[in-house]
């Protein structure tokens, strides 16, 4: 496995899943920094995501999945990790599956999961989204 791994997780007002979320990253991926980037929520989020063990970088008004996410990666180079997951912050993604895609890196240099294989799908809601 490839290391150190940041765990980046975009997040708005994801106050009832985060701390789920951060803590079942942290079983999956147990040396990994979760960053969790905050995009103006007014919920607890934040707090929450400390509170479990992320690392925190708050942007104080929403600018949409796409600068969260930026935002994150940029902490997570900084931090100087050498490979780097996105998760959603609602628990869409099961972390337990981060694991596999690091260990794809060992012959790759991206690895990108998908929701439809095995019996899983995108939920309709993000499928029509996307």
């Amino acid at each position: 496995m490839i290391a150190p791994v940041a765990m980046v997780i975009p997040a708005l007002d994801a106050a009832a899943s985060i701390r789920a979320v951060v803590e079942s990253t942290r079983v999956a991926v147990p040396n990994a920094n979760i960053i969790v980037v905050d995009d103006g929520s007014v919920d607890a989020t934040a707090a929450l995501a400390r509170e479990a063990g992320a690392i925190v970088v708050r942007l104080e008004e929403n600018r949409g999945k796409g600068a969260a996410l930026r935002a994150g990666i940029a902490v997570a180079v900084q931090e100087g990790s050498e490979a780097i997951i996105t998760l959603d912050a609602d628990g869409q993604h099961d972390p337990a599956h981060a694991p596999a895609l690091l260990a794809a890196l060992d012959t790759a240099d991206i690895a990108i999961g998908t929701r439809t294989r095995r019996g899983t799908m995108m939920p309709l809601r993000r499928r029509l989204t996307n």
